[in-house]
């Protein structure tokens, strides 16, 4: 029994632990690997469970999710936190097919444009590239998170990929689910299995607040606990959120001790 046990966790542990997760930065970048500009991230900046961008130009950011691994197909999704304000250069996003810090593709949203703007582009060799033609100009989410008092409400991006077709998707608390729009799919094969996670491209200097990015899901359950952060205001904590989607430690544990009562003892 206890070799069917071993066989289990190995064959099907990874799947169980690794196909769902979320992290809502309560404990800063621990499970993160910084890529590019380390210095400009800001760890649960006045002890919000949010991870910070420091305003940086036209500068690219990235830090790559280490639970996750490399991945091929992928289910990814980030939230925005909300700002008191934002300029239209102010953007958030999510890295994926990470080869090494100079090669990557990098998808970005842009809340502070009236009626948004998203953009995807790959950095080859450090040099930065569109995807597709158009793909670096201005693509209109068909709704805007800009609030009446002049702030940016709590959103989300979300991109997936099956082979070398990859779609984008939106959402806020106003739509209620992903939303795709113009522009949002298309096909490339500069990249294969890489690592995924979170950066910006474009930054005003305006801003010194920066991006703040508030959850990051991989998987079903991940990508629905990032929908619901967006139900948030900055005001509110992120500890606030439902997670029902557990860390892979204790995942780990879970499972580990219902194996456990499921097997007889020998006496």
């Amino acid at each position: 029994m206890a070799k069917y046990i071993i066989l289990f966790v190995l064959v099907f542990l990874p799947a169980l632990t690794f196909a769902n997760l979320v992290d809502d930065f309560s404990s800063g970048l621990d499970a993160w690997t910084l890529q590019r500009r380390p210095g400009d991230f800001v760890e649960n900046p006045g002890g919000q469970p949010v991870v910070s961008i420091l305003s940086n130009g036209q500068t690219d950011t990235v830090a790559t999710f280490n639970t996750a691994g490399v991945v091929n197909d992928f289910d990814i999704a980030v939230s925005f936190a909300g700002a008191s304000n934002m300029t239209g250069n102010d953007s958030y996003g999510l890295v994926f097919g990470l080869q090494d810090a100079n090669n990557y593709y990098i998808a970005h949203l842009f809340p502070g444009f009236p009626g948004s703007a998203f953009r995807v582009q790959k950095m080859v060799n450090g040099s930065l590239q569109a995807v597709f033609p158009g793909s670096t100009s201005d693509h209109n989410v068909g709704f805007t998170f800009a609030r009446g008092d002049g702030s940016i409400a709590p959103d989300a991006l979300r991109v997936t990929r099956t082979g070398n077709n990859f779609e984008a998707f939106v959402a806020d608390s106003s739509a209620g689910d992903w939303q795709s729009f113009s522009g949002s799919s298309w096909i490339d094969s500069t990249f294969a299995a890489g690592s995924v996670g979170i950066g910006e491209r474009f930054n005003s200097t305006s801003n010194p607040t920066g991006t703040r990015f508030a959850m990051f899901g991989t998987g079903d359950l991940g990508i629905d606990e990032v929908l619901l952060s967006t139900d948030n205001l900055l005001g509110d904590s992120t500890s606030n959120f439902s997670s029902p989607v557990p860390e892979p430690s204790t995942t780990l544990l879970l499972l580990m001790g219902l194996l456990l009562g499921l097997t007889p003892l020998r006496k």
